[in-house]
């Protein structure tokens, strides 16, 4: 033990029993890929190591303890890594399209900017066409016509209270469908375990079958 990095060790134990969602997205998606050439006998598939950290993530600065206490909310394994800075961050996104929406989306995950200090500014001055609709997860059919940035900005909003009472592990999730849409609101909701409690509960209906040409654009499937 006397031949242990201090500092090294108190990293590795920063990170050790948690789950942060952009890093899980990451690892999912290469995961998602690899199944996807296995199943379909397409492409080449990865035969190499891979190597990840992310050591810039941690705080290199003394905080206090209490900053890194759980605060009995989703974003408990968050703040056992870095704290509580990002609740009353400052952020300031430009574009809500195709990136920008998965950049909002892993920042509401994340409660970037949820705390009474906290903001976090969208901007965009495209409007939503039809077109949009099938790419963007966040639009609906009665948003064409309007602003992007407003009505991303509105997708995910959710008061804090709201949002930790009721995804606190016993929450009972019904979706429906398992398609394009279905997909993401299931990784969503296992990554913040939303009804991984006793009494939790996560029903999802949807009684189309799998297709082939489903294979390469469902990561489950």
């Amino acid at each position: 033990m006397d031949d242990i990095n201090p500092k090294l060790f108190r990293n590795f134990a920063f990170g050790s029993r948690v789950v942060i969602n952009p890093m899980a997205a990451m690892f999912g998606g290469i995961v998602g890929q690899e199944v996807v050439k296995a199943c379909s006998g397409k492409y080449h598939p990865l035969f190499q190591f891979s190597y990840f950290d992310s050591m810039d993530s941690l705080p290199t600065e003394s905080s206090r303890s209490s900053d890194y206490r759980p605060q009995n909310s989703h974003y408990n394994a968050q703040i056992s890594v870095i704290g509580a800075k990002l609740e009353n961050a400052e952020v300031f996104i430009v574009g809500s399209g195709a990136l920008g929406r998965e950049f909002l989306k892993n920042l509401a995950l994340q409660g970037v900017s949820c705390g009474d200090q906290g903001k976090l500014t969208v901007t965009d001055d495209d409007v939503i066409e039809k077109s949009n609709i099938g790419r963007q997860f966040l639009f609906r059919d009665w948003n064409i016509g309007q602003v992007k940035s407003t009505v991303a900005a509105s997708a995910v909003e959710v008061p804090e209270t709201e949002y930790s009472t009721t995804l606190s592990g016993n929450a009972e999730v019904f979706i429906v469908g398992s398609g394009a849409l279905g997909c993401e609101f299931l990784k969503n909701s296992a990554l913040q375990e939303d009804s991984c409690g006793d009494q939790g509960k996560l029903t999802v209906t949807d009684d189309d079958v799998i297709e082939k040409s489903n294979i390469g654009r469902q990561f489950l499937f």
